[in-house]
Order: structure tokens, then sequence, then C-alpha cells
């Protein structure tokens, strides 16, 4: 009979071919061109998490840009690039970021985009119903995107929370987050 090996500390593994395994495979980091590795969590490590689609707002309320999955028990220095745009050079993009329940503590910091050249900060304690950027007449060309950031900084709890990330507009013309912009939550596991 074979004997079996029940535990296995490796340093290094170069794998040219595919591997197979029975069980779950840990490790600190995957590293690889993401065609490859499949199953992975959205946002895990330092892969970019993408917008796929267009996404408009009004002032009708807040429409959800990403929803991020934050790591329990750890701090996440999350990191968005948001290109945003308006229908109307006056209309100002209203960001916030809001966590679905209780239980995680941080700060965004928001840097948004008035007009060429110009930026206007904000630090924003994050909560249910946190504040927005308060933006108003940003003075952006019609339809050309601009970037706006938000860097946050969550020290999460023991229990799965997310970090929802919005936006409305100041009026009732329209603004758009456009695809391609992007998320990365960086986490020392």
């Amino acid at each position: 009979m074979a004997s079996r090996i029940t535990k296995l500390w490796v340093q290094n593994i170069d794998a040219t071919g595919n591997m197979e395994t029975s069980e779950n495979v840990s490790a600190k980091y995957f590293k690889g061109d993401g065609s490859l590795l499949t199953g992975l969590p959205a946002g895990s490590g330092l892969a970019p998490v993408y917008l796929e689609s267009d996404l408009n707002a009004t002032n009708a309320g807040y429409t959800t840009i990403f929803t991020i999955s934050l790591v329990p028990s750890k701090m996440n220095i999350i990191k968005i690039f948001l290109a945003q745009s308006s229908s109307n050079d006056g209309t100002a993009i209203q960001n916030r970021a809001i966590f679905d329940e209780s239980g995680p503590i941080g700060h965004c910091h928001f840097e948004t985009q008035e007009q060429s050249g110009a930026q206007i900060i904000n630090n924003i304690l994050v909560g249910t119903d946190s504040d927005n950027t308060g933006m108003t007449k940003m003075n952006l060309d019609i339809n050309i995107p601009v970037i706006n950031t938000i860097t946050c900084t969550i020290i999460a709890d023991t229990n799965q929370r997310n970090l929802i990330i919005q936006f409305q507009s100041e009026n009732t013309y329209v603004v758009t987050t456009n695809a391609g912009s992007y998320y990365i939550n960086a986490v020392n596991e």
C-alpha cells in the first residue's frame, strides 16, 4: 500500500501544466494573467475589478457602482478609479461610500475634478448612510470623462460586510460612471 503525505509545505511551485487537487488550495497570493485562475473571489489580492457597462444617475436617488466585499478582521485599503462624465457642463457628480451593515469603521478620501486642473478634496467618515462629496457646478466638458478617485481605509469587523460605492447627480441632468472604472482592494493576509 502506498504511503500518503498528509501535509506538505512548499516554498515555490512553478507548474507549467495542469495542477489538480481534491481539496482546497490556499496561498498568500496567486500570480498570473487571470485567464488561468478561475473561481477566485472578485477583488482578491491586487487584481483590478472593472465596471463592465456604463451607469447613469440623476438626483432621483443613488446608483450603486461597486459592492466591495471586505475581508473580515483585516485592514482593507481600497483604491477606486471612476471615469465619470456629465450631460451638462454645470452639473456635478456626487460620490459616496457606505457600509451595508454596521460593524466596520473607516474613512474615504475623495479627489473630485471640479474643472480642468482643479480638484476638490473630501475626507468622509464611512457609515451606513454617509455624506456624499456635495459637489456643485463642476464645469466639465459635456460627456467627456474625468477620473475621480476614492481611497478608503477600512478596518473590517469579524463578520462579512460590504463597502458600497454610489453616485448621483446634483440635479435632474444625467451623470455617468463609465465602463472601465475599477477598484483594487489591498489586504495584508
